[in-house]
């Protein structure tokens, strides 16, 4: 009777830690967030005898990010952000800059610098480790989709045929509409109680399609890939 009593009790016990266990399970099925990545920008090209690519530009990636969870440290991760990259690229050729307002004519060696707007959205699978006290290391990898808003050139006056500055000329068609890239994040997670958290963390973003048309760049049927790169601070907040 006594062990019949024993078992029933183990078994409740069982059940209430279940059921526990699926509650929180169920409360941690999404997770969303908001971040900020102050970052570096690049572009690099694999002709570097028409495109040049050298120089670095501050830029930033600013967004949301939802998670939805499969297992208890897993999940898949998606969002939104806007997403401004560039950099510089030596035209080696004598080229035209088409923008919305009017065509210059290019001198061999000129510097161009580029800088895009974009919409970004991520798929990605996310991993955290264990709580160590209030803090759990995290990392995240997964491919990302770029849509083109808008796209910007300048050019110093020295490069040009005409001898006239090209400042934050609007030159969409430069731009390639949409490009593909992949992402690797790295950091930690500080919880602040319950199941906020601030982030911290490293991020590296490189292309895997091209991010500037050299069709029209080059006035010529070239076909070079000038792809774009960031390496950035993870700064965010997850609740």
């Amino acid at each position: 009777m006594k062990m019949k009593l024993q078992l029933r009790l183990a078994a409740a016990l069982l059940l209430i830690a279940l059921s526990v266990q699926n509650l929180q399970a169920q409360s941690r099925r999404y997770s969303f967030g908001f971040y900020i990545d102050p970052q570096v920008s690049w572009l690099h090209s694999d002709n570097k005898k028409r495109f040049d690519t050298q120089g670095t530009m501050l830029t930033v990636n600013m967004g949301l990010d939802a998670e939805k969870f499969f297992a208890t440290r897993y999940s898949i991760i998606s969002g939104v952000s806007l997403n401004f990259l560039g950099g510089h690229v030596l035209h080696n050729d004598a080229t035209t800059l088409h923008s919305v307002n009017s065509s210059y004519a290019l001198l061999p060696g000129a510097k161009v610098k580029y800088r895009g707007q974009y919409v970004s959205v991520p798929l990605g699978l996310k991993f955290r480790s264990i709580e160590i006290g209030y803090t759990t290391i995290y990392a995240s990898v997964g491919i990302k989709g770029n849509v083109r808003l808008r796209g910007y050139t300048w050019v110093d006056g020295t490069n040009v045929l005409s001898l006239e500055d090209i400042s934050k000329e609007k030159t969409n068609d430069h731009f390639l509409p949409v490009f593909g890239s992949f992402f690797v994040t790295a950091g930690i997670e500080q919880s602040l109680g319950g199941e906020s958290s601030l982030q911290f963390g490293l991020t590296y973003s490189g292309g895997i399609t091209p991010m500037i048309d050299t069709q029209k760049a080059s006035d010529s049927n070239v076909h070079t890939s000038i792809t774009n790169h960031t390496i950035g601070l993870r700064i965010g907040f997850v609740f």
